[in-house]
């Protein structure tokens, strides 16, 4: 290989290097949502995996698995935006441990109508402040449908 060829292969490394770590370079609002949408995520998950247990509706458990999955994907995707980033707080933040049966139908489904309702609000707050980064902006943008039809779901279930 050439000098010249040396060259341009090391400055198109070097450019594609300093474009990696640009892309993941997050504010300290970015590193907040992203924190509140994991810690989010983790706790749909485990309520949810907790109705595959603890309801007696098998509605509600359809609803239960729909969430441990799209909520899975949904926290890969925001953990592939900042890897250092991590959920935390309490998954059982709703009290719904001892509960089961009907009397856990009903918490489980006020709890996801609550939570969904203050988690589309928050994303599309989020998907629209130009004071985000261009790719926490377009991950919440892109989450919105989902988002919205967990609360839908939700919503017709705790009807």
């Amino acid at each position: 290989m050439d000098m010249s060829k040396k060259i341009i292969m090391a400055l198109v490394s070097t450019a594609a290097c300093a474009c990696a770590s640009a892309a993941t370079t997050h504010n300290a609002l970015d590193k907040s949502f992203l924190q509140d949408a994991a810690t989010a995520n983790q706790k749909e998950i485990s309520l949810s995996k907790q109705a595959l247990t603890q309801a007696s509706s098998a509605d509600v458990k359809t609803f239960a698995n729909t969430m441990i999955n799209d909520h899975t994907r949904l926290a890969n995707s925001m953990k592939n935006l900042d890897p250092s980033v991590s959920a935390s707080g309490d998954a059982d933040a709703d009290g719904l441990g001892n509960t089961s049966g009907v009397a856990f139908d009903k918490a489980y489904m006020d709890a996801m109508v609550a939570d969904h309702d203050k988690v589309v609000s928050r994303f599309e707050s989020v998907a629209s402040d130009p004071q985000y980064s261009a790719d926490v902006r377009s991950a919440a943008k892109q989450a919105l449908p989902t988002l919205k039809r967990h609360d839908a779901m939700a919503k017709s279930l705790d009807a």
